[in-house]
């Protein structure tokens, strides 16, 4: 039974995990509107604060994809999260339009290890008679991230708090998700816990 319950835990960390980073792609655009007025640039140039995040979306799991493989879920997992929420961060700080393309961009290619690791995690610690239902839960957490942000950000945006904190608050979220991967995942990787037993 507590084994059960170590699996679920870890299963909830990586759902979050994946629903922060998709989150992320969806909120800034709540704020384009915002930020072509503030950097005097159009909603058109804006929009591709969102364009170059999913790119790196699209790059990111060239590179996490194999790094899960050859050294373990837990570490490559890990750094993403955390580099994602540093870069997240950047934007919220960003001075020009310029700082704020390159940050987004990175941060999506950082972004890019959830989706490519959680479900080789999964395939980890479930068998094939309940994959279906962790592989279910990690799909919703992929789409309800951009269902649930653009108005989330809308709210924040004509708020007193402005559109900086739209990221900020996906930032906070990144680094949460990377402190409980630090403290509570452990590696699930078959592999990697062999060559660590033989190593010990």
């Amino acid at each position: 039974r507590s084994e059960m319950c170590i699996r679920d835990s870890l299963s909830g960390i990586l759902a979050y995990v994946t629903f922060t980073a998709s989150f992320a792609s969806a909120i800034f655009s709540s704020t384009v509107g915002a930020i072509s007025l503030h950097y005097g640039i159009s909603t058109e140039v804006a929009t591709l604060g969102v364009t170059l995040y999913v790119l790196g979306f699209a790059a990111g799991p060239t590179f996490w994809a194999p790094a899960s493989e050859l050294s373990g879920r837990r570490w490559p997992i890990t750094a993403g999260v955390f580099g994602y929420s540093i870069f997240t961060v950047a934007t919220a700080t960003a001075k020009d339009v310029q700082t704020i393309m390159l940050t987004r961009f990175f941060a999506g290619l950082f972004a890019a290890s959830p989706l490519s690791i959680v479900p080789a995690a999964f395939s980890d610690i479930y068998n094939n008679r309940t994959r279906g239902i962790a592989i279910a839960m990690f799909a919703m957490a992929v789409f309800v991230g951009p269902f649930a942000s653009p108005f989330t950000g809308g709210f924040i945006v004509m708020s007193y708090l402005g559109w900086r904190w739209t990221m900020y608050i996906a930032a906070i979220m990144g680094f949460l998700g990377s402190a409980l991967l630090l403290l509570f995942y452990k590696e699930t990787y078959a592999p990697a816990l062999l060559m660590a037993k033989a190593a010990t």
